[in-house]
């Protein structure tokens, strides 16, 4: 193989480990930088935090908000630009789900229970919980 081929072939390897785990953390920030005291906590659940991923696997984060007035689709969309920004700067592919303080206190409250279970059953903290 030749050396270009070997080089396209590295734009589009996946990130390694390593540099997942520091892209999520970066996500985590900028989830609290944007949401400041709404956020009461981000989670990594999944393949991910089990340690069953592959290479190629994204990273499933929770993150839980203040019960206050939102509607779901309007975080879902700010939460994947913050991911897309991260994608473009990283290469990690990270999706985001938002849960309410309530829902993630009861899953049953929520519109998926058992993918709030799941969450929780899987979850390791991202950064700082101070919510």
């Amino acid at each position: 193989m030749s050396a270009s081929k070997a080089s396209t072939a590295d734009l589009y390897a996946p990130p390694d480990d390593v540099a997942v785990n520091q892209a999520i953390e970066e996500y985590a920030r900028a989830v609290r930088e944007v949401y400041g005291p709404r956020v009461k906590g981000v989670y990594l659940f999944g393949s991910r935090a089990r340690g069953d991923h592959t290479p190629a696997s994204d990273a499933d984060i929770a993150v839980v908000l203040d019960d206050g007035n939102w509607r779901n689709w309007t975080e879902i969309k700010r939460l994947t630009d913050i991911a897309y920004d991260l994608l473009v700067e990283t290469g990690a592919d990270v999706e985001a789900w938002p849960v309410r303080v309530s829902e993630w206190k009861d899953p049953a409250c929520h519109q998926n229970p058992d993918l709030v279970r799941r969450m929780q059953r899987d979850q390791r903290p991202v950064g700082s919980q101070d919510g």
